[in-house]
């Protein structure tokens, strides 16, 4: 039994579907080391059998690894993976795609490749990204089959423009060589004593939200927990001072408000800075191909802060696919929180019998877990520090859900836990306090946005019948997404007379005048 044959058994007898996605690499690398024809067949019919989607994703990936079998010839496993663009499997057509940007432009594969950029999704992402890649090497070639493309059948406008972004990727200039950040210019001081050295510039990034620093987006679409913890670090890392002098959130926001900010970010303090994106506000699992404007506006948000010491991210998702390449292309380093999802997620639902080696791939088409796991791993690898939040076996789960041995760097990993800051609740109650009538000897400042919070909240409250105003009030806060089953709480309250009778129920959350999709689910 040859290398090849050897790995792809033990993708197929590994114990779970994540252990056997960590033996991918093992795959591609006895893949690259057979005889190439043999390593083709057993790919070929591994993929051929579609008896496990585990195991023809793996072969699919693997196929990228195989060496021609003449020295500058053609390669037919580069060949295969053109083929299977056109296979009935969505989940196979998009990890060909995927797989086709780690080799050389193979031309039988442009047209469907152009295809699905036309067409979008993530699927059109990733092929975006494959033709990119090929533009480095064969930027004529790719241009030419853009070309046919847009100059074809006048493709819709929104396919066009997909079509005019992938195209100016190609005449994009490579990135220069990160330059030394400058020294700060001296500070006066006294005669002897050194100047004092510049804080650091930190940035943050989380696109699925409308972050500010006084929250009044939280609940709104995906502006929920990471957003307001974003803001409190903010608050955090620069309570020292001379530690963090700045700190950047970078999220969704207003066009009129970037190039204000942008001029603003060299003075100390907290900038939030808003990135515009075209078109209608795409949740997290479907805004993969923003890719482009994300590096794009991040890349210039970052050239107009410098000097930025060190970016964090913390997601799989495309804000942190986009804020990685941005950093690397101007050398700023990158701290990773990183936790065990899609991973635990996925363990989670085998482990339950609701996702088996046989549904991996329809389950993987419409999430793609596969492709964020891999992406958590590109940016620890790329990583400069990682962070992990405490677990009762994180040596385990680290080796085992994520693929890091924790022994191997140690400096390299902090474990830092992630509390609950209580000194909003604490600052709200005063308010509150305060507002409803003041203490002898106390003076609680009351914030406008509190008074208009309370004022609303009373006005809502005088709808209510006469009957229920004496009702207490269960209140539930949170956005209006269906993993905080918000629907469900209402469906069970008013489903239950003896519980609708003994309280009123209020949820906070979510943007009623303009819901998004997610929203929208919620509240039919």
């Amino acid at each position: 039994m040859d290398a090849t044959s050897r790995a792809l058994a033990a993708v197929r007898s590994a114990p779970t579907i994540l252990a056997a996605i960590n033996r991918f690499p093992a795959l591609s690398a006895a893949a690259a080391a057979d005889h190439p024809r043999a390593a083709h067949a057993h790919l070929r019919d591994a993929i051929a059998r579609r008896d496990d989607d585990v195991v023809a994703i793996g072969a699919v990936h693997a196929l990228a690894s195989v060496r021609p079998p003449v020295e500058g010839g053609s390669n037919p496993a580069h060949a295969l993976l053109a083929d299977l663009l056109a296979d009935p499997a969505p989940h196979l057509r998009e990890h060909a795609v995927w797989a086709l940007d780690s080799v050389p432009p193979v031309p039988e594969a442009l047209p469907a490749l152009v295809a699905m950029v036309a067409e979008g999704r993530f699927t059109g992402t990733l092929a975006q990204r494959t033709l990119e890649t090929w533009g480095v090497t064969a930027p004529e070639l790719v241009r030419e089959a853009l070309d046919g493309a847009l100059a074809a059948d006048a493709p819709p406008t929104e396919a066009r423009e997909r079509l005019i972004e992938t195209r100016e990727l190609l005449a994009e200039p490579p990135a220069p060589a990160p330059e030394p950040a400058p020294a700060p210019e001296p500070a006066p001081a006294p005669r002897g004593l050194a100047p004092a050295p510049r804080g650091l510039a930190v940035a943050q990034v989380f696109l699925h939200a409308d972050i500010d620093g006084s929250l009044r987006h939280a609940g709104q679409g995906d502006t929920g927990g990471v957003a307001t913890l974003l803001v409190h670090l903010a608050e955090a890392l620069t309570a020292t001072p001379g530690r963090v002098e700045r700190v950047l959130t970078i999220s969704r926001g207003d066009p009129d408000r970037m190039d204000a900010a942008l001029a603003m970010l060299g003075a100390p303090g907290r900038h939030y800075v808003g990135i515009p994106f075209p078109g209608r506000r795409r949740n997290a699992a479907d805004a993969w191909p923003l890719r482009v404007v994300a590096r794009r506006s991040i890349r210039r948000i970052l050239r107009a802060a410098a000097p930025v010491d060190v970016i964090h991210l913390r997601m799989a998702d495309v804000g942190s696919w986009a804020a990685a390449d941005a950093a690397r292309e101007l050398g700023i380093p990158i701290v990773l929180t990183l936790a065990p999802d899609p991973h635990a997620l996925l363990a989670a639902r085998e482990a339950e019998g609701s996702l088996t080696r046989h549904t991996l791939g329809a389950a993987d088409h419409s999430e793609h877990l596969i492709f964020r796991i891999q992406l958590l791993r590109d940016l620890a690898d790329r990583a400069d520090h990682v962070v992990l939040f405490p677990r009762p076996t994180l040596e385990r789960d680290a080796r085992e859900l994520l693929g890091i041995d924790l022994a191997t760097h140690p400096a390299r990993v902090t474990v830092v836990p992630e509390g609950i800051d209580l000194a909003p609740f604490d600052r709200a109650l005063a308010e509150v306090a305060a507002a409803a009538g003041p203490s002898p000897g106390t003076a609680a400042p009351v914030s406008p946005d509190t008074a208009a919070a309370l004022s609303e909240l009373d006005d809502l409250l005088a709808t209510l019948p006469p009957g229920r105003r004496h009702l207490p009030l269960a209140l539930s806060v949170g956005r209006l997404h269906r993993v905080k089953g918000m629907a469900t709480l209402v469906e069970a309250w008013a489903r239950h007379p003896e519980l609708c009778g003994r309280c009123n129920l209020l949820l906070v959350g979510g943007d009623l005048a303009d819901p998004t999709d997610d929203e929208a689910e919620q509240l039919h």
